[in-house]
């Protein structure tokens, strides 16, 4: 598919833009921390993408490498069995950031809307993929495909992934349908970070899931407001619209409705969860008041290793 790009960039888009930008420069500090905890003064041979990271000592077996065995562990236990050294090493991926446009995603109580937030975590991705030399794509879709940047090593994609998710919007009514992107995916595995408030048909999560999985690591990222699962104390009644349909209606804020609500948010969430452990995801609950960087940070690395 050929590159496709949001038409029209507004100011208040533009200046949002900025503020994301600016919140990038604290990831260099948690790709900086969380590497050199781990194995300090290997961020170079890290950043070529030739680093190994010793992980613990262990049995060395007949037909292994033996460049790995540990002969001074070796001795220490007077030569009765040959140990080894246990590494992980750090390879290039190829990420997607596959994003939910819908219009459900415009909504936000607090400091933004939800579609603000996966703009920020773009960035995130974006900008730590270019600084580990991994290529890094998004696919963003409604009921099809809307935006789509293959996935390049590009300095520019620091700008261009969260400029595209701010500026793009969505016609009226349309509501997210991820089984869009599928032809859209890398043919080869891919890190796929799966950016939505998933309240779509859970069926048909499950049935992408079952499409995506067995290709791709998949990492759900569950892009929540706290309105979305608790009503504010407001005595009366509020007129509310629909963002994916329009339809508005008047809401009655009583203690059953509040109580209801929240039961059935929390059953929502807890289904989803439930469906993310049968495919043995790891995955992430994140809303505005969420501190994602370091979490996501870490998602993002772990994914680099592998063990030799």
């Amino acid at each position: 598919m050929k590159q496709v790009l949001a038409k029209k960039y507004d100011a208040p888009e533009m200046e949002s833009l900025r503020e994301v930008l600016e919140k990038v420069s604290k990831i260099d500090y948690y790709l900086n921390w969380y590497i050199t905890r781990a194995n300090p003064g290997s961020w170079f041979s890290v950043h070529k993408g030739g680093g190994f990271e010793f992980e613990k000592i262990t049995h060395y077996d007949l037909g292994e490498d033996p460049r790995w065995i540990n002969w001074k562990a070796t001795a220490r236990i007077g030569g009765q069995r040959i140990l080894k050294n246990t590494y992980i090493e750090e390879r290039e991926l190829q990420l997607v950031l596959v994003v939910d446009f819908s219009r459900s995603m415009d909504f936000g109580s607090e400091r933004g809307s939800k579609r603000r937030l996966v703009a920020e975590i773009g960035a995130t991705l974006a900008h730590s993929a270019w600084r580990k030399g991994d290529p890094i794509g998004l696919i963003g879709y409604t009921t099809e495909v809307e935006i789509y940047l293959a996935p390049q090593r590009r300095e520019s994609y620091n700008f261009l992934i969260p400029q595209n998710i701010l500026a793009f919007r969505p016609r009226h009514g349309s509501q997210g349908k991820v089984s869009t992107v599928f032809e859209n995916l890398p043919t080869k595995r891919a890190l796929v970070f799966w950016l939505s408030d998933f309240l779509e048909d859970p069926a048909e999560t499950e049935k992408a899931l079952n499409v995506m999985y067995p290709r791709h690591d998949i990492v759900p990222l569950v892009i929540r407001d706290t309105r979305e699962r608790t009503l504010p104390w407001y005595r009366g009644g509020l007129r509310l619209r629909d963002l994916e349909t329009g339809v508005e209606r008047v809401v009655w804020f009583t203690r059953k409705n509040r109580k209801v609500f929240q039961e059935e948010g929390k059953k929502r969430e807890e289904a989803l969860t439930h469906l993310f452990k049968r495919f043995n995801l790891d995955h992430l609950w994140v809303n505005p008041r969420t501190d994602y960087l370091l979490e996501i940070t870490k998602l993002f690395l772990s994914r680099r290793r592998r063990r030799r």
